[in-house]
């Protein structure tokens, strides 16, 4: 390449090149370098390169470097490239990339330097984190290649996760991200991960993820692939966003989708066996009348009777779940049903049970029928007793509670016994559906609570966790 060859690229080129002899005194100054520095080239060609670029604070370990290069012929700059803190002939600081090769032209040690403003590349930088690590979402950057190593991760990740963001930097090969996954989710998660990635495509996932603190949080993890202009792979830019909330929202909805249709069946099915029931209890009345009073058949006739009475009580049960059970609401103070109930259910659980009531004053009266929210604390309560087999606290409280703009009085159910695990816990309120050993239990009792409590326009809330007890939450909306 000849000489003209050779200037007009160092003319054209949009990188400062500055040439310098071995004393550090300038002898090129591209138009690039007049641009960023804001020196002619006449006036910084002569001058020492430390002088013209170097901010005051630093020309001290600028020349000790220099001449420790003349010295020994060893430097940490030369065939490298470093960040560092230049100035232009005005006194403003700038970031800049510099890298110092070596001339070998025969005469003696002359260097070019490669200078690139990195300004506007920190403007946008600063500009990416202000807006990222303000999003409802954590955000991050990993390499594009098939071993991704985490190379930016926006603050909120702590909020979400409880990890901070550095916890996060680094490869794939120090278990870090394997750790924080959900086991039962980290073979799918990597696999569609690898997926992505070897064919060059976004991916959008969600997934649990373990919170610091052992909880369990629901992710969904989006990301894609930036690419040059040449369409080379430059990283991969994704977003965690915690749809926790969400999830439950869903599971809720399918929960109660699930109970209304089943409602409806139990309830239809119940009218019909109540009509069949009506026609046996009369026809043995009738038969019971045709005997003699010492006749045996008497006996098995009343054995009939008993029967359909039990099979009726257990309608009941079904009308009340399907909300089909003809309510007659009172407007009471839910204190005193709890206060009246605790004799009775004080007996009923046994002594190796403490039961404890905690009744908050000043709560608003609400409209139910009292003998159906008695029977609902019941069940709730003894359910709560069968979970102490060995013995334990049973407490009752009542709170009045604010929850999407609207009041409710609440019953809480708390046990300290063993505690539900998820796959019982999605089933709780399913009619027939029971823990229990057979022939001790019909598995209506939440069923039917459940029935009751949505009847009155209220809910059930659940919170348990297995070897921890549990907490049964009745909200009844307050009357107006």
């Amino acid at each position: 390449m000849t000489s003209a060859h050779s200037q007009g690229i160092i003319e054209a080129a949009l990188d400062c090149i500055i040439a310098m002899d071995e004393h550090g005194i300038v002898r090129e100054f591209n138009p690039a370098a007049v641009r960023t520095f804001g020196y002619t080239r006449e006036e910084a060609i002569g001058r020492r390169l430390g002088d013209l670029i170097v901010p005051p604070s630093l020309r001290d370990a600028h020349e000790h470097g220099f001449r420790r290069y003349l010295a020994t012929g060893k430097t940490e700059v030369l065939g490298r490239r470093i960040e560092l803190t230049a100035m232009r002939s005005d006194g403003s600081l700038l970031p800049v990339e510099l890298a110092i090769s070596r001339l070998e032209d025969g005469g003696g040690n002359r260097f070019v330097g490669f200078i690139r403003d990195l300004t506007e590349l920190r403007d946008a930088e600063l500009l990416y984190r202000t807006v990222i690590e303000h999003l409802p979402l954590a955000a991050y950057r990993n390499t594009a290649n098939d071993q991704p190593a985490t190379l930016y991760m926006s603050p909120q990740i702590e909020d979400m996760l409880g990890y901070p963001a550095e916890a996060w930097l680094g490869g794939a090969d120090n278990g870090f991200y394997a750790s924080v996954v959900h086991p039962g989710d980290l073979e799918h998660a990597n696999a569609t991960c690898a997926a992505a990635r070897a064919a060059g495509v976004p991916f959008r996932l969600e997934y649990r993820m373990l919170h610091r603190d052992g909880t369990v949080v629901w992710v969904l993890d989006q990301s894609t692939i930036v690419r040059d202009e040449s369409g080379a792979p430059l990283f991969a830019q994704g977003f965690l966003l915690d749809v926790t909330e969400q999830k439950r929202l869903e599971e809720q909805l399918r929960q109660s989708q699930k109970m209304e249709a089943i409602g409806q069946l139990a309830g239809g099915v119940a009218h019909d066996f109540n009509n069949m029931l009506t026609a046996i209890s009369g026809y043995a009345d009738l038969l019971a009348h045709s005997f003699d009073a010492d006749d045996p058949r008497v006996d098995d006739v009343e054995q009939i009777r008993k029967a359909a009475g039990h099979a009726a009580a257990l309608t009941r049960q079904l009308l009340a779940f399907g909300r089909k059970q003809m309510l007659r609401p009172q407007r009471l103070e839910v204190n005193d049903v709890v206060r009246d109930l605790e004799k009775m259910l004080a007996r009923t659980i046994g002594g190796e049970v403490e039961l404890q009531l905690s009744l908050a004053d000043g709560l608003a009266p609400v409209e139910t029928d009292p003998d159906q929210l008695v029977q609902v604390i019941l069940n709730i309560a003894l359910n709560g007793r069968d979970a102490m087999p060995g013995g334990g606290l049973l407490r009752l409280a009542t709170v009045s509670v604010e929850s999407g703009g609207d009041r409710y009085v609440a019953v809480e159910v708390t046990d300290t016994g063993t505690g539900i695990d998820e796959h019982v816990r999605n089933r709780l309120f399913e009619p027939f559906f029971t823990t229990k050993d057979q022939g001790k239990g019909t598995g209506l009792g939440l069923a039917t609570a459940y029935g009751v409590v949505s009847q009155s326009g209220g809910r059930i809330e659940v919170e348990t966790a297995l070897g921890e007890g549990s907490t049964f939450r009745v909200l009844l909306p307050a009357a107006a």
